[in-house]
């Protein structure tokens, strides 16, 4: 076979076989947020932690909807969610709170894996900042 026409045959080919092989947001779709209860523990820079409780569910126009609770020194802390985006297979989720009479407000980022999220986490209180890592796994549905 001549150089040139192994190299159109080549040519030809090229197409196809890149077609084959997964591309990267392919891979990314793998990583989907399943609706359910999702549980773990939140660390802070100054090593404080606590428990950190996540609810994804989906309405009925199919539009995702989050809630949280963590515990600080024990004690739950409940939460309104202000803003929620789910982007590929990335969270993020912004909630205010009170402790003790002082409001504040947490911004969790995160990445989904297979049955879990982790990431980072930047809490706003009186002007000062705070920041750790978090990590939750999805629960079993109750029967």
């Amino acid at each position: 076979m001549r150089p040139t026409l192994l190299l159109l045959i080549l040519t030809l080919l090229a197409p196809l076989t890149a077609a084959e092989k997964p591309t990267a947001p392919a891979a990314a779709a793998a990583a989907t947020l399943a609706p359910g209860t999702y549980v773990g523990s939140w660390r802070a820079q100054d090593e404080s932690t606590g428990t950190l409780r996540l609810k994804f569910s989906q309405g009925a126009d199919q539009k995702w909807q989050a809630e949280a609770m963590f515990t600080y020194e024990g004690a739950e802390v409940p939460t309104a969610t202000k803003a929620f985006k789910l982007e590929g297979g990335r969270v993020e989720l912004t909630f205010s709170w009170e402790v003790q009479g002082v409001n504040a407000s947490s911004t969790l980022k995160g990445e989904i894996q297979a049955g879990s999220l982790s990431g980072t986490y930047q809490s706003t209180v009186n002007e000062a900042a705070s920041s750790g890592r978090w990590t939750v796994a999805l629960q079993p549905a109750k029967s």
